[in-house]
């Protein structure tokens, strides 16, 4: 949904290093996609480690250097974050907090239950970026 409602302003990419890039100014977008609604949950969940140690989610997309991270849920719904300024938000956030693992068909995914709510002071308007 994120690549068709912006397909007239980004391009896709082998999602390598990022998944979008932004046609205009070159920034890249990195997007991580739920597949429930977000009225399911108040919570993203913030991936830290696949494959049980390799970094993942924005943690992985700031160490690649990508602008943007974006969190969508099924319905359309999308969080537009600053990947640098989400991971420092992150680190304060998370802190204290226990890893979730998630058993996937191949692997095991850790990451943290993060309150939707506690990331709304950073996140951006789509007309920000």
């Amino acid at each position: 949904m994120f690549a068709m409602k912006y397909q007239h302003c980004i391009t896709r990419l082998d999602g390598r290093g990022a998944d979008f890039e932004i046609d205009k100014t070159g920034e890249t977008i990195e997007l991580k996609t739920d597949f429930y609604g977000e009225h399911k949950t108040a919570n993203f969940f913030m991936e830290r480690f696949s494959y049980d140690d390799k970094v993942g989610g924005p943690w992985q997309a700031l160490s690649k250097s990508v602008t943007y991270f974006v969190y969508q849920f099924d319905g359309g719904s999308s969080y537009i974050f600053n990947t640098a300024q989400l991971v420092r938000k992150l680190e304060k956030i998370t802190k204290d907090m226990e890893l979730v693992c998630v058993r996937n068909k191949n692997h095991v995914t850790k990451g943290y239950k993060v309150e939707r709510s506690l990331l709304d002071s950073i996140r951006l308007h789509p007309d920000d970026i």
